[in-house]
């Protein structure tokens, strides 16, 4: 869902909260934790691949995702491109989850 907001609307709902009925969702969202993540983008074989830089509570770390439509051709053209570039497949933690981890230590 995509609604148009300014930026003091933003500000205001990550400070203070809001309820999701704005995207008619009902339930409550605050702030738990805060990171940044700075993403390029390219095209690579049948779909995109993402290379995310994220930066919380002092810690920085690196992520490589793929997309394709299709799941099975995505598998594989992954494994290739980890393969060719000589990196380990690890899996990984979501990004909220490792920021929430660390939000206590800063």
């Amino acid at each position: 869902t995509h609604i148009f907001i300014t930026y003091d609307e933003a500000k205001k709902m990550l400070d203070e909260g809001f309820n999701a009925s704005i995207i008619q969702l009902d339930y409550d969202v605050k702030k738990v934790a805060e990171l940044t993540t700075y993403r390029v983008t390219t095209a690579y074989r049948n779909g995109k691949i993402f290379f995310d830089k994220s930066v919380y509570y002092g810690n920085t770390d690196y992520e490589i995702e793929y997309e394709a439509d299709s799941i099975e051709q995505g598998k594989k053209d992954f494994a290739q491109f980890l393969k060719e570039n000589n990196i380990p497949y690890i899996p990984s933690i979501s990004k909220s989850k490792r920021a929430y981890k660390y939000k206590d230590q800063k």
